[in-house]
């Protein structure tokens, strides 16, 4: 908890079974926005404050067709080990995009407040998200804005124990950094690293 008793420390990823409620959810509410900004944040893997920055060039190529991944200098990653992030959007990702986008300039915001042409800030995703998680039995103040980045790539280690490749999606510089970011022991490391022949 900080001073103001606010819960602190890393966010709950988001279970594969609350993800498939949540795009139930938000496709029943016919939001094409928030199907959109939803499953770009988990299959991307990227924190809030990249995702908020994407346009829909960076989506959509020059003929009007949804990308299957695209390429990100992440904000938060100091500037001399700055390099870019592939994401990459799954097919039903895609599917939502091109709904979203339809009508849209590449040179507009991908996600934008609703009658607005900025940018939506990372409060907003943050507020969206906890009322996602809360419609679907979650605790809103186990999860945050990051639950969405941390999502997939829980799945992804969970699929692979594959820290390395785990470390290039997110774009971390070292292992370290990826290993602390999904709470992976020192023993789990261990064992699969011995279990691992070459």
């Amino acid at each position: 908890m900080n001073k103001k008793g606010v819960a602190q420390g890393q966010k709950a990823a988001i279970a594969p079974e609350h993800v498939a409620a949540i795009k139930v959810h938000l496709d029943t509410r016919g939001s094409t926005r928030d199907r959109c900004l939803f499953a770009v944040a988990v299959d991307s893997m990227l924190r809030g404050c990249d995702l908020v920055r994407l346009r829909v060039g960076d989506v959509m190529d020059g003929n009007g067709n949804i990308r299957e991944s695209f390429s990100v200098v992440q904000g938060k990653v100091s500037s001399g080990q700055a390099k870019p992030v592939v994401c990459y959007l799954t097919p039903s990702t895609r599917t939502a995009v091109a709904a979203h986008v339809l009508g849209k300039h590449r040179s507009e915001p991908l996600f934008t407040g609703k009658g607005r042409q900025r940018p939506m800030s990372t409060a907003q995703v943050r507020n969206l998200l906890k009322g996602w998680v809360e419609v679907v039995g979650l605790d809103r103040s186990a999860h945050s804005a990051h639950s969405l980045r941390r999502t997939k790539a829980s799945a992804l280690y969970r699929a692979t124990r594959d820290l390395e490749l785990v470390r290039k999606a997110l774009g971390h510089a070292y292992l370290s950094s990826t290993q602390h970011y999904l709470s992976v022991g020192q023993d789990e490391v261990a064992n699969a690293c011995l279990g691992m022949s070459m």
